[in-house]
């Protein structure tokens, strides 16, 4: 049965692998949203907090590398941006 869908044109992969990124993303944009401290946040807390959310309510423990390459995202589209005196912290960006 699985050849025959591969032989369909499933994909290989994880087919929840944009669901989760996508969850990722927005659990980070909504726990800056929702916990910072004029407009600003430290990355470890942040980190923290998704993890330990994205656990609890998705049942998802993904690696800390993984939400490093969502909050990457983030920051590549400007959403947020980190602060250039201080890395640790995160800043609201010109797209929030």
């Amino acid at each position: 049965m699985s050849e025959e869908a591969y032989i369909e044109g499933w994909r290989e992969n994880d087919p929840l692998a944009d669901i989760r990124r996508y969850r990722t993303e927005i659990m980070l944009a909504t726990h800056f949203g929702l916990s910072n401290k004029k407009g600003t946040m430290a990355w470890p807390e942040l980190e923290t907090l998704v993890l330990a959310d994205l656990a609890k309510t998705y049942k998802f423990s993904p690696p800390a590398s993984f939400v490093n390459k969502c909050m990457d995202y983030l920051l590549r589209t400007n959403q947020l941006i980190r602060d250039p005196s201080n890395p640790d912290v995160i800043l609201k960006g010109p797209r929030w």
